[in-house]
């Protein structure tokens, strides 16, 4: 696709099951998900390619790879844009970014073999269920975000600047937390973790 795919013109799958794509995907254009039900890239054995633009706007974005060796690339000039209220949900496979990743809406990855970012994220709701995230730079995922039995590595710092919850987890690197940073079962951090002025760590059991 070197054009503009809007999910509000070209329908849907059966009644209430929204817009689904299936195999290889390579987006040089731009993709509005702006209709009234979820589109789903619904992919067993192909990849996704993104460098152009995809906006999710009206409604969530679904990446199932349930199958073996699919990913999902998000190439040096592409942009994934999620708007408030809306979700990009990653399920399976792996994720490359070289490219943005904006908020305010929330990114959601069930696990996700690795996400392997080569520049820093923040901006978004990060919310990671048996995950693997590895970013080069700094990662501060907007305030809401949930990382649950998944692992964080960063070559920087894991920058909390509102409410962020870690529930049996690890982050390989520093945290700094000028927000509210909860703690439920074991979490192992393997940097220091700061808890700048007016940072509350609220440890759980």
């Amino acid at each position: 696709n070197g054009g503009t795919i809007s999910t509000a013109q070209i329908g849907s799958y059966g009644a209430g099951n929204g817009t689904y794509i299936t195999g290889a995907i390579n987006n040089t254009g731009t993709i509005n998900v702006t209709g009234a039900s979820q589109l789903t890239f619904d992919n067993d054995t192909a990849s996704i390619t993104n460098s152009g633009t995809i906006n999710v706007t009206g409604k969530n974005l679904q990446v199932n790879q349930t199958g073996t060796g699919q990913s999902f690339t998000n190439e040096t000039g592409g942009e994934l844009n999620i708007s408030t209220g809306v979700t990009i949900g990653v399920t399976g496979g792996t994720i490359t970014n070289d490219g943005s990743v904006n908020g305010p809406g929330t990114l959601q990855l069930s696990s996700v073999v690795s996400l392997d970012s080569n520049v820093s994220l923040s901006s978004f709701i990060l919310n990671a269920t048996s995950s693997t995230v590895d970013v080069t730079g700094d990662l501060a995922p907007a305030s809401g975000s949930v990382i649950t039995t998944s692992t964080i590595t960063v070559s920087g710092s894991l920058n909390i600047p509102g409410n962020l919850t870690l529930s049996g987890s690890t982050v390989n690197g520093p945290i700094s937390n000028s927000g509210t940073l909860t703690t439920q079962g074991l979490n192992t951090i393997t940097g220091v973790l700061t808890n700048n002025p007016g940072g509350i760590v609220d440890a759980r059991n």
